[in-house]
């Protein structure tokens, strides 16, 4: 279960429109691209000389230009970040911060969790959804305060050798739903790709969507099998 709070929630009204990079393909093509806003699932890392910087799941290195004092605790955590691209060397790139929103981690909840049953599962928005090494990663709206902790499940619904059934349950707890504020949420998937037999797993993802109901996302990931 992931439980958000008001540290890892950000208010819409803050959020730019942006390019939401799920692939090792930064390198603007244009020049123009470099003032475009990009975002990209994190990990916040250190180096030898204590320099903190974020490392994507495609291990490019995102260095910016503001110094990062974010405790220690938080090295080894994942992040969402907003920003822009300033220079890029290999697989080195500068890069002007515009936002950075903790994204927690959980793993895949079984259907018979008590906490589970108990919850409702409140509307979300989707803003994307994507597959990204080990992960499956989401950046969405919800309803509510800020104040109020919301709980986020995975939940698979079904596993077999073809298709891997997931569904996203949100629990509002209530909350008063005063604004819209993002959440970016992480859950590891790293199980499902040790026990595939295949080259290719199949997860479909199901979630309760503001004013639609129900809606489905197929994602496909390659897998890489010992010969």
């Amino acid at each position: 279960m992931i439980k958000t709070s008001k540290n890892i929630l950000v208010p819409a009204a803050m959020v730019i429109a942006m390019l939401f990079i799920t692939s090792c393909n930064l390198n603007p093509t244009l020049p123009d691209e470099k003032n475009e806003m990009r975002g990209a699932a994190v990990t916040l890392t250190s180096n030898d000389n204590s320099e903190r910087f974020f490392t994507t799941d495609d291990s490019l290195n995102l260095y910016p230009t503001q110094t990062i004092t974010a405790a220690d605790s938080l090295l080894g955590k994942r992040f969402f970040i907003d920003f822009r691209i300033q220079e890029q060397t290999g697989n080195d790139y500068t890069i002007n911060l515009i936002a950075t929103q903790l994204m927690p981690t959980d793993t895949v909840t079984s259907p018979n969790s008590l906490e589970v049953a108990d919850s409702v599962n409140t509307p979300i928005t989707p803003i994307n959804i994507w597959l990204s090494r080990k992960y499956i990663n989401f950046l969405l709206y919800i309803k509510g305060s800020g104040e109020v902790e919301h709980s986020f499940y995975l939940v698979e619904t079904e596993a077999n050798t073809d298709t891997i059934r997931l569904s996203l349950i949100h629990n509002n707890h209530s909350d008063v739903e005063q604004s819209d504020l993002r959440a970016a949420l992480s859950f590891d998937i790293e199980k499902y790709i040790q026990q595939t037999e295949s080259d290719t797993i199949n997860m479909v993802i199901s979630y309760n969507v503001r004013n639609i109901g129900t809606q489905e996302t197929l994602l496909r990931k390659a897998v890489e099998q010992p010969e």
